[in-house]
């Protein structure tokens, strides 16, 4: 096979997002719940030192938090830019397990997470921690809910044929399908370890440093200890999880093992090089009869060999060599953590080559995560899920080029996020714990499933969407105003979008969620034809995210560098977004003057989100920085005028679908409606913006609520232009959605969820009401 074909770039393009986005997941998993248990300590025994280690170590936290997110993010969008396929053959059951981890785990940990990074004197003592256990428990239910997929992709159960798809035929069989229990606790174990070693290693890098520090003497020993409680044990889910690949998917086995031929009595090959070509390993290092007694518990027992399985077998390198790194690393961490748990109970303290040797193991715990997952998802090839559905047949339309530009783009990215990210980390670690103040709290008939479900879930798709524009749309806005204000102002700015930022970002996680799980064929056939704005979006947002957690921990010209980049990645999602919005309104269309037209829509978008963000800060902000957003406002209110007019003018000469239902006379009068409540609202704001400045009226919530009404009536325009199409004159939404029993499952989270979403972000918002303070964690 050509190493360059579509196939192999999109693999290796799909195998990088997914191992750079399980590096912090396999971190925030389980750090979350040492945050509960170092917080709890503190409750409980009022120990200072318990206090700073949480206040520590929750900045560590919510860096981590935010690259899994915005990493996370491309994933979803993968799904349609790069495997279609994958949704369109198994979306009736892949959607509604990714649509739960969605709307229980997501929301869960990413709405208490404010109040966890920043109300810690905002709200009692016990209110405090149960929001930094809910963040925990939805980090773990979010890998119940990812593994629960990814092991039904390995052992499907459960599921049916019917009108040519799969679907759910038992949804207790699909969840826990064979393998879930033994990959779930096998995944969550290794982020234990993952978490232990990257505390004991930061700990012990501080206690070089200043080895008095009782908050890193006290972390060290607590990282030490779990790790060493939680190593045997993960050592025996591993076996169980090896006998169970033995039954399911023994070609895994066989490629782990290096073993071709089948065989009594296998032996255990320790090293080798195993030839493909000649089926048969050079330069073998072997234990005879050691792998029989390891995988049947027999030392003649049969151990099926890869000539069994031909030609559906796996790569045997990748996949053997990594089996190899991870057990040798989980080996090295086993003695890493009894030896230091041996001398701190002997000694109480560990001396200097120990402590640099946990330095070294920092992340130990990413070396044999990735290794983990190497074996595991290279293992199950060619199948992307087994039994049902080949890799090759899921692959997109994507062409080599545009593939090999977003490999080499998320390439780059990665290298230079990763590098930020252990800089930051090694930098915190080396400050050490400080006490950090907060300012205190200022005082119809028959139902039809084949055509409603559908139209609610377009609902609920256009209400996410909109939330999303309109709660990180000013999120946006703020970044783009950054280089009309000081420093100071700079921060305070960046002050009052703090406390909402992950809870916003939820909205677009959720829109992009039910386009994919409830409506499959468009999400591919969407994203599909958005492949380049859509790449630049997601490179964008994770600039813009991982720049709002660094410019908090950097100092000097390094924090200055932060705020450049974070006004550059909240311009540049603003204007790829735009860029996508005006090519759905054309139908995709490539021609030169759709994409001048797409461009108008990006700067008019870039210019609302400008108008919401200073309008924001009207509301959030006082003295001079108040008085700058009153011209901020007055200047995007004239672009954003400008823009809703060219854009209102040119849509109809540019989709001629959007043109009939605007000027069909005399139907549509009552549309006129729309433009001259728009018109209105926009001469209120500009009436209230001037007010404010000549001090003269007190209503400073009133020109943020009039620009979201301004975003709230476009979007109504908007969808009444679209509406029924989800791809204009192309695919309906009756067309493009899912089964209605993948749509009834979902449906049912989705209504018990989402008031609970709704009613937390009104409480947060409350929580976190008045003007804006200097930002702290705890």
């Amino acid at each position: 096979m050509d190493s360059l074909d579509p196939l192999s770039i999109a693999r290796a393009q799909f195998g990088l997002n997914i191992g750079f986005h399980i590096l912090f997941p396999t971190i925030s998993m389980s750090l979350a719940w040492f945050l509960v248990f170092f917080r709890w300590r503190h409750f409980r025994t009022s120990d200072a030192v318990w206090l700073d280690a949480y206040r520590q170590w929750v900045k560590i936290f919510a860096l981590t938090f935010a690259m899994g997110v915005v990493t996370g993010i491309v994933m979803s969008f993968q799904f349609g830019t790069n495997w279609p396929g994958f949704m369109g053959t198994v979306g009736n059951i892949a959607g509604p397990l990714l649509g739960y981890e969605v709307l229980t785990a997501f929301f869960l940990e990413a709405t208490f997470l404010g109040v966890m990074l920043f109300g810690m004197n905002r709200v009692p003592g016990w209110l405090h921690l149960l929001s930094a256990s809910l963040v925990a428990g939805g980090t773990t239910l979010s890998a119940f809910w990812i593994l629960a997929l990814n092991s039904w992709m390995h052992t499907p159960a459960g599921q049916v044929i019917a009108d040519g798809v799969w679907i759910a035929q038992d949804w207790w069989a699909v969840i826990f399908n064979p393998s879930f229990p033994y990959r779930f606790t096998h995944m969550m174990l290794a982020s234990t370890l993952t978490a232990s070693f990257l505390i004991a290693g930061l700990s012990a890098w501080r206690l070089l440093k200043s080895p008095l520090d009782a908050v890193a003497r006290r972390t060290l020993t607590t990282g030490i200890v779990v790790a060493a409680l939680a190593i045997p044990v993960q050592i025996f889910v591993g076996d169980q999880h090896g006998l169970n690949t033995l039954v399911h998917q023994p070609a895994k086995i066989a490629a782990m093992e290096g073993l071709w031929q089948t065989e009594k009595g296998a032996p255990l090959v320790l090293f080798a090089w195993p030839d493909e070509q000649q089926r048969k390993n050079l330069y073998a290092l072997e234990i005879p009869n050691a792998s029989s007694l390891i995988l049947t518990h027999q030392i003649d027992g049969e151990v099926k060999g890869l000539a069994d399985f031909a030609p559906d077998t796996p790569p045997v390198k990748p996949v053997f060599f990594a089996f190899r790194l991870m057990v040798g690393m989980g080996g090295a961490m086993l003695l890493m953590a009894w030896l230091g748990a041996w001398l701190l109970w002997r000694r109480g303290s560990l001396p200097k080559p120990m402590l640099r040797a946990f330095s070294v193991f920092t992340f130990a715990g990413w070396v044999a995560t990735l290794a983990g997952w190497i074996v595991t998802e290279v293992g199950r090839q060619p199948w992307l899920v087994t039994g049902l559905l080949r890799t090759k047949d899921a692959v997109g339309p994507a062409t080599q080029g545009a593939l090999l530009t977003s490999l080499i783009a998320y390439s780059l990215t990665y290298a230079g996020l990763l590098l930020a990210y252990v800089v930051v980390l090694t930098h915190l670690a080396g400050k050490g714990a400080s006490t950090a103040v907060v300012p205190p709290h200022a005082s119809s008939g028959s139902f039809d499933m084949n055509l409603d479900l559908p139209l609610i879930f377009t609902i609920l798709m256009g209400a996410s969407i909109l939330a999303y524009v309109i709660l990180d749309g000013y999120d946006l806005g703020v970044g783009i105003l950054m280089p009309f204000a000081t420093r100071d102002e700079q921060d305070r700015m960046v002050a009052s979008i703090g406390p909402f930022w992950d809870a916003n970002e939820t909205w677009l996680v959720l829109g992009v969620g039910l386009l994919l799980i409830a409506f499959p064929a468009a999400h591919g056939l969407i994203l599909g034809a958005l492949y380049l704005p859509v790449l630049g979006m997601l490179l964008f947002l994770m600039l813009r995210g991982v720049a709002f957690e660094f410019r908090v921990k950097a100092e000097g010209w390094h924090r200055e560098l932060w705020n450049r980049l974070f006004f550059v990645g909240s311009l540049g999602t603003a204007l790829s977004q735009g860029v996508m919005l005006g090519a759905v309104v054309t139908g995709f269309r490539n021609e030169t003057p759709y994409w001048i037209f797409n461009s108008f829509v990006a700067v008019g978008l870039a210019g609302g989100y400008a108008l919401l963000g200073a309008t924001w800060l009207t509301l959030k902000t006082e003295a001079t920085l108040q008085l700058k957003s009153f011209d901020m406002a007055r200047i995007a209110l004239l672009v954003v005028a400008a823009g809703i007019a060219g854009v209102s003018i040119a849509t109809p000469l540019v989709s001629p679908s959007v043109f009939a239902k605007w000027f069909n006379f005399p139907d549509t009068l009552p549309l006129l409606l729309l433009p001259v409540t728009t018109l209105l609202v926009g001469g209120y704001l500009w009436r209230c913006i001037n007010q404010l400045r000549q001090g003269i009226a007190r209503g400073e919530w009133q020109p943020f609520a009039a620009a979201a009404g301004i975003f709230a009536l476009a979007f109504c325009g908007l969808a009444y232009s679209l509406f029924p199409y989800l791809v204009i004159d192309k695919m309906t939404i009756w067309q493009a959605a899912s089964h209605p029993s993948a749509l009834k499952v979902i449906l049912v989270g989705a209504l018990i969820v989402l008031p609970f979403n709704i009613g937390y972000t009104i409480f947060a918002y409350r929580v976190f009401w008045g003007k804006a303070h200097e930002l702290s964690y705890g």
